[in-house]
Order: structure tokens, then sequence, then C-alpha cells
């Protein structure tokens, strides 16, 4: 066990005792906070395609990420897990590459042969006979037999997929005691819908019905099952693509529609995307198989990298001093306030020593092993993809690693959320003193501020004739506010 660093001693009295969290990744909503810089570079998009195209759903709270070191003879690729990166996945990114790159030879043949790219049908026909096809094809079961236990987990979440089918028969229903009477929308702010919308509603609702009966078996599914639900979903996708085009998307109101029937109230056109990903992630990699960008990256030999994540717990007196100690000086809260900062944060691991979960978040771990590479004058392309977007962390880290070597490494949107992790260590003992330290400053703010914003709304709410609780715990969008304030992003 060893002693907490200093970031790592701020991200402990930000997050708080939750010990039981410890995939080390959040699996909170995707957010459009995003860290791309116009600079991005235009494969990134793919990099994260491939990052969630690994994940299988055999466990819950799966995240990858990967970075690419190209090269036009061997390109290099380096992924890496919360846990550790299980061969199944690793096998299946080689068959996925190895695919792609005799895909973009067959596609770079048809373009010598006919000075024009062929076109990619969505979705390939089962029967195609083009060489092209056939072979994305062939790739694209691949990806959904891989793909399937992380279909049938985001389907049935939460029984989502069985609010929104009784959604879509409330609206359609043409039974007066059975749809939703014209008041309770109007009262709802909601219109009427269209007819065009209605009619594609309810081929949403059969293929929504249909994929249910796919993923019923638990076994795994047949070429036959597979081809099935990839004409299903490409369906689903482009009526909802249809759909959203729309002034007010339909499928945004459907919590409005479960509040109104007094069903769960979620986001359920998040959904309907998290259930078409799979789809949507595979065709956008099979659409760009032939571009430019992708020269460097798809390469006929491949080395495939494991960047580790070497869990290091260690353990934090939960305190007043240690948090005057991470707060910095110049501090003057007073010793009560932070007596009840830390109840409210930690509850009845208040004056214990708590473990800190030990793991570095995956693509932290990519970026570690980039900066080594970096100084070992090997260049890579300066995106880190990942399978779901970064913790606020993570995101704080890129910055920090920015700022400090001036190398504009990024990575895909932070969802504001904060998880459990301990700070990476970089190979250069000067540099990692150095991010470490930028970190810190970062961090600092933040929990000054969040401790000052706490004790505020606590004085108010002690002041109060209202018989509410003498001290509040911020909310997540207390947080959000604070991390605006100090300009955190």
């Amino acid at each position: 066990m060893t002693a907490a660093t200093d970031p790592d001693r701020l991200v402990f009295f930000l997050q708080g005792a939750h010990e039981d969290d410890c995939d080390g990744h959040c699996v909170g909503a995707d957010v459009k906070t995003s860290s791309k810089a116009p600079g991005t570079p235009h494969n990134a998009s793919i990099l994260d395609n491939l990052a969630r195209l690994l994940v299988s759903g055999e466990e819950m709270g799966q995240a990858f990420a990967i970075a690419v070191v190209p090269d036009t003879q061997r390109s290099r690729f380096i992924i890496a897990e919360n846990k550790l990166v299980p061969l199944d996945v690793r096998r299946h990114l080689t068959t996925m590459l190895h695919s792609l790159y005799e895909t973009r030879q067959l596609v770079l043949t048809y373009r010598q042969a006919q000075h024009s790219s062929p076109v990619i049908p969505i979705p390939i026909p089962r029967d195609a006979t083009d060489p092209v096809h056939r072979k994305l094809l062939e790739l694209e079961v691949s990806v959904f037999r891989h793909s399937w236990p992380k279909l049938r987990r985001r389907f049935n979440k939460a029984h989502r997929d069985g609010v929104f089918t009784d959604i879509c028969s409330a609206i359609l229903s043409l039974d007066p005691d059975k749809r939703l009477p014209l008041s309770v929308l109007q009262q709802d702010g909601l219109s009427v819908l269209s007819q065009s919308d209605r009619k594609q509603l309810g081929v949403i609702r059969h293929i929504v019905n249909q994929i249910r009966v796919l993923l019923v078996p638990s076994t795994v599914p047949s070429d036959d099952v597979i081809h099935k639900m990839r004409v299903f979903l490409a369906d689903m996708a482009l009526i909802m693509r249809r759909m959203e085009s729309r002034e007010v998307p339909s499928l945004r109101r459907f919590a409005s529609y479960a509040r109104a029937l007094g069903k769960q109230d979620d986001d359920y056109a998040k959904w309907a995307n998290k259930v078409v990903s799979v789809h949507l992630d595979f065709t956008s990699i099979a659409l760009a198989v032939g571009s430019p960008t992708m020269d460097t990256i798809l390469t006929e030999t491949i080395t495939i990298d494991i960047a580790e994540t070497n869990p290091r717990p260690a353990r934090v007196h939960v305190n007043v001093d240690n948090l005057r100690i991470a707060l910095g000086p110049g501090q003057n809260f007073d010793t009560i306030a932070l007596q009840k900062f830390l109840e409210s944060k930690f509850g009845q691991y208040l004056d214990t020593e708590v473990q800190v979960d030990g793991r570095i978040h995956c693509e932290c771990a990519v970026l570690a092993r980039l900066d080594e590479m970096r100084s070992a004058g090997v260049p890579a392309i300066p995106y880190v993809g990942v399978s779901k977007p970064s913790c606020v962390l993570c995101n704080c880290y890129f910055e920090a690693y920015r700022a400090v070597t001036g190398q504009d490494i990024r990575t895909r949107a932070t969802h504001g959320q904060m998880v459990p992790w301990r700070c990476p260590s970089l190979g250069d003992q000067a540099v990692d003193a150095q991010v470490r330290s930028e970190l810190s400053t970062k961090l600092r703010i933040l929990l000054v501020d969040n401790v000052d914003h706490y004790w505020k709304r606590a004085s108010l709410s002690s002041q109060s004739d209202t018989l509410l609780a003498p001290f509040i715990r911020p909310t997540l969008e207390d947080l959000d506010a604070i991390y605006r304030d100090v300009s955190f992003w």
C-alpha cells in the first residue's frame, strides 16, 4: 500500500467515499461537452468507433481506450481497459484491422479499374456478390457477434424497451381509452404527431418488438439472427435520423410522454441511440475505409500493445488536517465548516483511513504510453479514442499534460462526473512532476470552490426560517455550476 500523492488526495476529497464504485470509470451519460479542438485529426472519430466496438458488454463498466502510431509498413495500436484487456478483445481488434486492411485493398483496386469509388449500401444485402460488400458483410457479422451481450444489456436496461413500446402504443392507439388524451398533450406542451411521424413511430415500435424476440435467447446468436438484427438496426437508425431532423424531434418528447402516462421519466432518445450504436459505429468505419486518412492506419502488418493500468491502491486519512493540506496554504475555512464538509462527503468514514482506488483510467494509461514513445522520438496520431466519455479527472489530466508538454493530445468529450482514480506516472520524472503540479492546481481550485460553495449554502440554510437540514450536500447540478464558475474546462 503506497501513500497517496497530492493529485490523488485532491481527487479523493472531491469525490468522497465510494469504495464500492471500483470499476475505474464512470458509466454516465454522453453529453456534448467535447474536448476536441478544431485541429483534431480527421481519423479521431474512427478511433472512438474502434474503441466502442471493443466493448463486448460481458462485464459492467467496461471501458477501452485506443491510440495508433501510424506507419506506412506497420501500424502500432495501443489499447487499455480499466481492468485487464481480455484476450478475446485483442483477437477481435486484430480481426477488425486485418479485415479493414483487406477491404481497403479491394477498394483501391476498384478505383484503379473504374476510376471511381464503390458505393456501399446500408445495410449490405446478405446475398451481396461484390467483393468489397462481401468483405464488409463478413466483418459486420463478426462485430455483431462480439457485441451481442452489449446489445442485450443496453436494450433491456431498466425495462426501457417495454416503456418505449407502451408510449408508442399510447400515442398511436385508435382506442380513445388507451390513447394519450389531447388535453394531456397540450398541458405538457406537446403537439400531436404528424401523420408521417406516426407512421414512422409505428415502424420503430414494430422493430423494437422484433429485436426483443431476437435477444430473448441467452445463447450465442446464429448467422440468421445476426443478419436480421443488422437490418432491424439499420432501419431503426434511418427512421430515427429522419424523425430527429424535425424542428421538434419526436423522440426527444418521449420523457414528457412517459410522465403523462405515469411511466419512468428517462431519456428515451438516448436509449434508442445506444440500441443502434453498434450499427452506427460499424457503418462509420465501413464508409471511411477508402479514405486517404486511413493510409497510415490500415497496414498489412499491425502490432497491438497493451498499456497496463497497474493498480496501486493507497490510503488517505479522512480528517480536517488532511483536508487543509489538500486545500493548500492561504485558505481560512473555519474548522467546523471543514468538519461538516467531510461529514457530508464521507459520513461514517470520518476520522478513519479510506482506501483510494488504485486504478489508472484507460485513456490516461494510453496517454502515458504515448508520452513514453514521444520521448523516444516516435510520433503518434495526437488523439486517444475512448469507448465512453472521459470522467472530469481524466479530462483535467489531459489539459495539464497539454499545458506542460505543449503536445496537443486530446480525447473524447467529458460527461462532467468524477470517478475515483490515481494519477498516472510518466517516464520523465521532471515532466511528471510538472504535470502533477499543474493538475493539482486545477483540482485545488475546484476543491476550494467546492468547500466554499457548500459552506455558503449550509449557512444560508441554517439562517432560513424553513425547517431544512442545516447542511446540504451539493447536487451534481451544483458541481456543474462550480466547474463553469472556475473555468474548469
